[in-house]
């Protein structure tokens, strides 16, 4: 059986590679072809911005000569009767100043009566344009068109050949214009050409340059062979005001067939056809090992003791396990693969599979599609009474992998832990307002008795020993003064006693309801200068008793607070500070920075340790110091006026050095809205 499974397993790796190999060729032969192309398209890109600088020169070179032709005939125009010598001297100057010009003829009438320069040029004098007829239809023609042309090349008189460029000349104006003849300029051919570069591009390209107007002589060629046309050329139309060219070029030996590196392209084609074959071969070899990978992985996850599942980037499931399917018992025949998440969910929905949607499932929807739009982690209450804590995470290519772990005991847990730490801060705010009710009626009676003397039954004794005769009176009125004196000397202490207890309770009862339900404000539209500076005439009589300076600094802007709580926490920054401060001094000072206000509390005091600054903020923490120790409280104020500043918006932090002070800053918005 093995031995035939082999067999099967080598015969279909031959199929794969034989149709693999024949596949390679066929492409190596189609990038080839393309290749060609591409390199011919090149070449003929090349040839052609070649052939379109050989046109702008040629264009260049031309209509530069017409201009020089066209200024003398504009010369005669205007003065038929011109001095030869005038004449004469301005044709010497452009046959000076173009080394390709040989001479300029002058034909008054066709015949030609001067050539400048005459010598060498004695043979074209008294030329008659209407006896040559070589010549003369296209002079026939220049003259009845009144359009200049170019002849050429030709075979000169005084030898050589040349191109030659002819401008018919006309005197007069309107009806009254009449021809006068023509002025002709000889271009040394050979000399033309050079100028032009056509010698260096005709070792590359095989030109072809013939006239196609309608005025120009029939099948002229200026330059190149005709059987260019026959090869498929580039061709390049060339205007200007004597004519229309046009231009042709093929390279030297024809268009290539093939680019220059082919054959090693070939060869490189089929070692990658090699390399990819055996490439095929060992990935083929392989399959057989991804698939007992696969089927490892597959019981691996299955052994996971929570729930596993995976879907790909279209939401689709790929992958789950044994343990997903017991978690969601109730959808367990709708979990297969290729089902969407969506129907997964839906399905879950209307089989009760999660009761805290049940009546409101269009919203819970919603809730849970905006929740999985990245990684998240959540919790599902089923309706078996088991919690599920759902882990997803995306990966790379957009698929996501998930993990559901049952956390029923856990959830448990916390929920006791939840409910005793609420019952921790119910009986903290209980037990406050317990307190600070006997609280009150104490520090009420001790304020009465520090005026014991006023109490009606005081009054009465005083009555009485009022009425005493003489020397007993005074000396009891004494006695009983000195008695009042010690029973509002024990009140004073009885009553600051019980308002630093007072103080204690309050700042544990704000402790317990932020803990229990969150921190109330009362937001409303205040000065937070009269703020500071009612914080800061409560506090004085405490810092000026220490014989501590105090400053106050404040600042003019409406905010948006709750004056009160604003005004415990300034209070409880300055009692800190006049606390902790021996000598020296406490400053309170307010700046408007940008869009918010900035308030400092600084003092010379002890200062805080470097790794203590930030816990003092923490409920109950004090720093551990003997010195610091001995100054009391709950350690919550820093805690609370913390809580107080976050509500508005704000920020409350700390910075200080050991033996020279701290500074706490309160940082406040303008803007905020409540």
């Amino acid at each position: 059986m093995s031995g035939g499974i082999t067999l099967f397993s080598n015969i279909r790796m031959v199929g794969v590679l034989s149709i693999a190999a024949l596949i390679g060729v066929l492409i190596v032969g189609r990038l080839e072809h393309l290749g060609d192309d591409a390199y011919l398209n090149d070449t003929k890109l090349q040839t052609t911005l070649e052939l379109v600088e050989l046109r702008e020169n040629i264009r260049k070179e031309i209509i530069d000569r017409i201009l020089k032709l066209s200024e003398l005939a504009t010369i005669v125009s205007q003065n038929p009767s011109i001095d030869g010598d005038q004449l004469s001297a301005r044709a010497k100057e452009l046959i000076e100043t173009t080394p390709d010009l040989i001479s300029i003829g002058i034909a008054p009438d066709l015949v030609v009566t001067r050539v400048i320069p005459a010598e060498g040029n004695e043979r074209a004098i008294g030329l008659d344009y209407r006896s040559n007829k070589q010549q003369y239809p296209m002079v026939k023609q220049a003259m009845e068109t009144g359009k200049g042309l170019i002849t050429g090349p030709v075979n000169l008189v005084q030898g050589g050949s040349g191109l030659i460029l002819r401008q018919p000349v006309y005197i007069g104006e309107g009806a009254d214009k009449a021809p006068w003849g023509i002025i002709s300029v000889v271009l040394d051919y050979e000399k033309f050409l050079a100028k032009l570069g056509l010698p260096d591009i005709g070792q590359a390209y095989e030109i072809l340059i013939h006239d196609v107007s309608a005025e120009g002589a029939p099948d002229q060629v200026l330059f190149g062979q005709k059987e260019i046309l026959a090869a498929g050329p580039v061709l390049l139309t060339l205007d200007f005001p004597y004519g229309v060219w046009e231009l042709a070029a093929v390279p030297v030996g024809g268009w290539p067939l093939h680019k220059p590196d082919h054959m090693s392209d070939r060869l490189l084609a089929f070692v990658l056809i090699g390399l990819a074959l055996f490439l095929l071969w060992y990935i083929i070899r392989l399959a057989d090992t991804r698939r007992i990978a696969e089927v490892r992985l597959s019981n691996a996850i299955d052994a996971l003791d929570h729930g596993f599942i995976m879907f790909d980037p279209n939401d689709r499931l790929v992958l789950n396990n044994k343990k997903y399917l017991d978690i969601y018992n109730l959808n367990r025949d709708a979990i297969e693969p290729g089902a969407s998440y969506e129907d997964l969910v839906l399905r879950g929905l209307k089989r009760g599979v999660f009761p805290t949607a049940v009546g409101r499932e269009e919203e819970w929807l919603a809730e849970w599609n905006a929740k999985r739009g990245g990684d998240f982690d959540s919790e599902h209450f089923l309706s078996d009474g088991r919690v599920i804590k759902a882990s997803d995470r995306t990966m790379p290519d957009g698929s996501i992998v998930g993990l559901r772990i049952d956390v029923s005991e856990l959830k448990e847990a916390q929920l006791g832990a939840e409910a005793a730490n609420k019952a921790k801060s119910d009986f903290m705010a209980v037990l406050s307002h317990e307190l600070r009710t006997p609280l009150t009626v104490i520090l009420g009676t001790a304020r009465l008795s520090k005026q014991v003397d006023r109490l009606p039954k005081a009054k009465e004794l005083t009555a009485a020993i009022d009425a005493l005769p003489g020397d007993e009176s005074e000396t009891l009125k004494t006695q009983l003064s000195g008695v009042y004196d010690m029973i509002s000397g024990m009140m004073e202490k009885l009553e600051r006693s019980g308002e630093h207890l007072l103080f204690l309770v309050n700042e544990i009862l704000d402790f317990a309801k932020i803990e229990a339900s969150g921190l109330s404000l009362d937001i409303q539209s205040n000065d937070i200068g009269e703020i500071i500076q009612t914080a800061a005439g409560q506090m004085a009589p405490m810092v000026e008793q220490k014989g501590l300076e105090l400053n106050v600094q404040p600042v003019s802007a409406t905010l948006n607070l709750d004056a009160k709580r604003i005004q415990q926490v300034l209070m409880n920054l300055l009692g800190n500070a006049a606390k902790f401060t021996e000598k020296g001094s406490v400053s309170l000072i307010a700046e408007v920075v940008r869009d918010q206000i900035e308030i400092r509390i600084k003092d010379t005091g002890m200062g805080i340790p470097p790794d203590q600054v930030e816990r003092v903020f923490e409920p109950f923490h004090q720093v551990d110091s003997s010195n610091k120790r001995g100054i009391g409280g709950t350690g919550l104020g820093l805690a609370i006026s913390r809580e107080i500043i976050e509500a508005h918006g704000g920020t409350l932090s700390a910075t200080s050095v050991e033996g020279e002070g701290s500074v706490f800053m309160v940082v406040l918005p303008l803007n905020h809205s409540g």
